[in-house]
């Protein structure tokens, strides 16, 4: 993720980037954070919350690049 969002923040390119896939994969990483909590798995929290954060990086960068084009 991180080698495709320095690409992203490079280029200002997301023309092939689907918004449909990240925003389903982001919606599936709150699940598993909303799941961590619940059971108080912190290993859980932390890799999805690290993935969350990413992702929504990179749907920002999507929303905001395809405006400029």
């Amino acid at each position: 993720m991180i080698p495709q969002i320095i690409k992203v923040w490079k280029t200002k390119k997301v023309k092939q980037i689907s918004l449909k896939t990240f925003s389903i994969l982001t919606f599936g990483i709150l699940v598993w954070i909303i799941y961590g909590v619940l059971k108080n798995d912190l290993p859980i929290i932390i890799t999805n919350s690290v993935s969350l954060c990413l992702n929504l990086i990179m749907v920002y960068f999507i929303i905001y690049y395809e405006k400029e084009s």
